[in-house]
């Protein structure tokens, strides 16, 4: 059960999810408005969710495309102080992200890609290194839940192609592979996309090809194959019963090819599925394998491969949930190769990134600083004016206060310098990352750079203490230091021990995008706050 929640939403959805369960309690929710079977919840009483009127005159696609607001509940049962004005939202939908992609839910699977190198010598030398994502296949025999299955892919697709519509990038721990964005963008498959999948077989194929081209070599004789290949014949399943062509038509412009072979003989390991259907008068040519007929029988092998609908069924309801969203027509008309199509999902642009990461978390390309700094906004104590624009005629008191103005200033426009160094110098790029969700709620930028965040990212300079909570708030916290007691009345302001000791720490609005940062004048007391701050983990409790 969720617990309870007073939200309304006049034109979306507004739901209730437990921090250790988004993902299923998302599902629940937001995957009736994929199969059309949400109904508005206006005239009924239900504290977990809510549906506007408006999702009963949508297709199940614009409807999934209504906003949803998000309350989330914590580990201990309470609500979360944090109102979503859209950054509790772009939090749950990395987290559910985060679950979709981690390979222990078995949604998605590694494939690792093994490059062929070639050494000083001359020699070829192969290399594990890269490693790719697809969404799960099916086990032989997995017929239990698989309909269940089929409806999350469907609902993580949506959720992924969702994530575009709101201008951000997929937040993805790896790339996809190679064959899947193939799939995804209804080009053919080619050997090359085998190796991804099953290097071995590749390798065999490969060598296969290289034999028939030497007049001498007889591969009927070398190897004595046939067009048949062997496996558990309850691989095979009929696409139309999970419905995945009856809630899309976009799926007829795929690379898909139902391979559903209702006749096979015993074989010693399960049944012999032919690759060609023989005839009378083809029997002779496609009995066996020889010379003329390998790249047939290499293309037909390759098609088995990634075309059975074990290995297929999945990847095809996850593209349904897609295309739901963003049809497949704009994916085609815009990319030409998968890379260029990876490089749009999550922004990693070439084949060496996202290689080395099997943790958990995410490894993309360094974060853009420089472009962050230029589309960044400065309020509050960052943003005076010039001394001589803010004041009038010459006084004895308006040079003295223009003086305290134009101190101030540069102590400010220090602070700023400062949190810049240290955020280009000083963080490693996954507490960059971290810094960058503790004021957006995503550790992502958006699509297209810094200049395609709204609002705009803005730091608001505050000051270092307040006369409400003058004490500290950070790691060495202690009640009794507080600026108006002995011990810290004897401190120097400005000095480390004065900023450490009763400095605040910064904190953040998400929904808009903004830091809020005490003016210290202190390098290592500013690093040490902030680095407090981002690692926190408090939710929206800090601010």
């Amino acid at each position: 059960m969720f617990l309870h929640s007073s939200m309304h939403l006049d034109q979306g959805v507004a739901l209730t999810v437990r921090r250790d369960k988004v993902f299923y309690d998302g599902f629940n929710v937001l995957s009736p408005i994929l199969l059309g079977n949400a109904q508005s919840t206006d005239n009924e009483h239900n504290e977990n969710y809510h549906y506007s009127s408006m999702i009963n005159h949508l297709s199940p696609g614009d409807g999934f495309k209504l906003d949803f607001k998000i309350n989330f509940i914590d580990a201990h049962g309470f609500n979360e102080p944090g109102i979503d004005g859209g950054g509790v939202y772009r939090e749950f939908m990395e987290s559910t992200q985060d679950y979709i992609f981690d390979i222990k839910n078995n949604l998605f699977s590694l494939t690792e890609n093994t490059e062929s190198i070639t050494d000083v010598g001359g020699n070829s030398v192969e290399k594990q290194q890269q490693y790719r994502l697809h969404p799960t296949e099916f086990v032989n025999g997995s017929e239990g839940g698989r309909e269940e299955r089929c409806q999350m892919l469907r609902y993580s697709g949506a959720i992924v192609a969702k994530t575009l519509v709101n201008y951000r990038l997929v937040k993805l721990p790896l790339r996809f592979s190679d064959f899947f964005l193939k799939r995804w963008l209804g080009l053919s498959f080619g050997l090359e996309d085998l190796a991804e999948y099953d290097y071995e077989l590749y390798k065999g194929l490969v060598e296969l090809y290289t034999k028939s081209k030497d007049k001498a070599s007889q591969v009927d004789l070398l190897y004595g194959l046939d067009f048949t290949v062997s496996a558990d014949k309850s691989f095979v399943y009929d696409l139309d019963t999970l419905g995945l062509k009856k809630h899309s038509t976009e799926l007829e412009n795929l690379n898909f090819n139902v391979i559903n072979y209702d006749s096979g003989s015993k074989g010693k390991y399960g049944v012999d599925f032919p690759l060609v259907k023989l005839t009378r008068e083809n029997f002779n040519n496609f009995k066996q394998v020889t010379n003329e007929s390998v790249e047939y029988y290499i293309h037909q092998m390759v098609s088995f491969k990634l075309n059975n609908l074990n290995f297929s069924e999945s990847q095809m309801a996850f593209l349904d949930g897609v295309f739901s969203i963003i049809p497949f027509s704009f994916y085609r008309a815009l990319f030409a190769s998968p890379n260029e199509l990876n490089t749009f999902l999550t922004g990693m642009a070439n084949y060496s990134e996202g290689m080395e990461l099997l943790n958990g978390s995410s490894c993309y390309s360094s974060i853009d600083i420089a472009d962050w700094k230029a589309n960044t906004v400065y309020s509050g104590l960052f943003d005076q004016p010039q001394p001589n624009n803010y004041f009038g005629a010459f006084t004895a008191d308006s040079e003295r206060a223009k003086g305290k103005v134009e101190e101030d200033r540069k102590k400010h426009l220090k602070t700023i310098e400062m949190f810049w160094d240290i955020v280009e110098n000083s963080l490693q790029d996954n507490e960059k990352r971290l810094l960058l969700k503790f004021v957006t709620s995503s550790e992502l930028p958006p699509q297209g750079g810094f200049s395609n965040l709204n609002p705009k990212f803005c730091i608001q300079g505050i000051p270092l203490t307040t006369e409400q909570s003058p004490n500290v708030s950070g790691p060495d916290h202690n009640p009794s230091s507080s600026p108006g007691s002995s011990s810290t009345n004897q401190l120097e302001a400005g000095s480390f021990e004065y900023e450490f000791k009763c400095g605040r720490l910064p904190s953040s609005s998400t929904c808009v995008n903004l830091l809020k940062l005490p003016v210290y004048s202190n390098r290592a007391v500013l690093k040490e706050k902030l680095l407090y701050a981002i690692n926190s983990k408090s939710g929206f409790l800090l601010s």
